[in-house]
C-alpha cells in the first residue's frame, strides 16, 4: 500500500500460518508472506507432496507470468499521463531486474489476471491511502499435477491531500504496488520506493537494495524449484485435482 509521509501503514499479507524460514539469507525487505511460502514449500517437499511444493514456488516466482491490464474507463479522459506512468513503471522495474520481470502489461481487451484502476479514493486503505493491491493466488494440486491462477486489482488514486497526483507521483505509486507483487514489504525509510511517499518528492525507480532483495528472492525460489524437480515423480494428466485451494491475499490493514 502506498501511503503519504506520516500516514504510512504496513500492508498485511495473509497466508496459511507457517513459520518464517530462517535458513535463507533473505533481505529484511522481503515480505513475510514470501518467506512463509518458502517454508510451506519445504514442508510439502519433506512430506512428499511435490506438486504442492511446486505450486507454491511457481506461484511465488510467477513462472507463467502475471498479465496486468489498465481499466481504460478509469483513465482521465483529459490526457494520457496515467497510462504513460503505468507503462513507465513496468519498463523501469523490468530494466532494474535485467529483464527478469514476470509481470506483463497487456491491452485491456485481452485476457488478464490483475487490473489497474484509477479511483477517487480507496476506503480500504484509509483516508490518505494512495494505492492498494489486492491479489489472490489460487493453488490447485494433486499427486500428478499442479496449477496456480491469479486474480485481483491495483487501485491508484487520482488525487490526495495536497492536490492531484503528478505523473511522477503516479509512477511512484504504481511501482510501489508492483514491488509488493514481486515480494517486497513496506518500509518506513523515506526515499525508498517501498517507503512512504513525500508529496513533491516521488521515487522514480527502486533503490539498489530493493532491486537486490527481489533478485535474491527470485534466485532463492529458483534453487528451491530445482530441488523439488530433482525429486518430482513423473507427471501425468490423469486424476482430478483435490479440492484444496489456498488463497493468498494482499490487502490493507488499517
Amino acid at each position: 500500500m502506498r501511503m503519504p509521509q506520516r500516514v504510512w501503514l504496513a500492508i498485511a499479507l495473509f497466508l496459511l500460518a507457517t513459520p518464517a524460514l530462517p535458513s535463507d539469507d533473505l533481505s529484511d525487505r522481503v515480505a513475510d508472506q514470501f518467506r512463509q511460502t518458502l517454508a510451506k514449500a519445504d514442508r510439502a517437499l519433506a512430506d512428499g507432496d511435490h506438486h504442492l511444493a511446486m505450486a507454491l514456488l511457481e506461484g511465488a516466482l510467477y513462472t507463467t507470468g502475471v498479465r496486468v491490464a489498465i481499466d481504460a474507463h478509469s483513465l482521465d479522459p483529459r490526457g494520457t499521463d496515467q497510462e504513460e506512468a503505468v507503462r513507465q513503471a513496468f519498463s523501469t522495474w523490468s530494466e532494474s531486474l535485467d529483464g527478469d520481470f514476470p509481470i506483463q502489461l497487456v491491452g485491456d481487451s485481452e485476457n488478464y489476471d490483475v487490473v489497474i484502476r484509477f479511483v477517487d479514493s480507496i476506503p480500504d486503505a484509509g483516508a490518505h491511502g494512495l494505492g492498494l493491491i489486492k491479489v489472490t493466488k489460487n493453488y490447485r494440486w494433486s499427486s500428478q499435477k499442479h496449477e496456480v491462477k491469479y486474480s485481483g486489482s491495483i487501485q491508484v488514486v487520482r488525487a490526495a491531500p495536497g492536490g492531484r497526483l503528478s505523473p511522477a507521483e503516479t509512477l511512484d505509486v504504481v511501482m510501489h504496488e508492483l514491488g509488493h507483487l514481486l515480494g517486497l514489504a513496506d518500509v518506513a525509510r523515506i526515499g525508498d520506493l517501498m517507503g512512504p511517499l513525500v508529496r513533491g518528492k516521488p521515487v522514480l525507480r527502486p533503490t539498489e537494495p530493493e532491486v537486490n532483495a527481489v533478485k535474491d528472492l527470485r534466485k532463492t525460489i529458483r534453487r528451491r524449484i530445482k530441488l523439488v524437480q530433482a525429486n518430482l515423480p513423473p507427471s501425468g494428466t490423469s486424476g482430478e485435482y483435490t479440492e484444496r485451494i489456498m488463497h493468498l491475499a494482499l490487502a490493507a490493514q488499517n
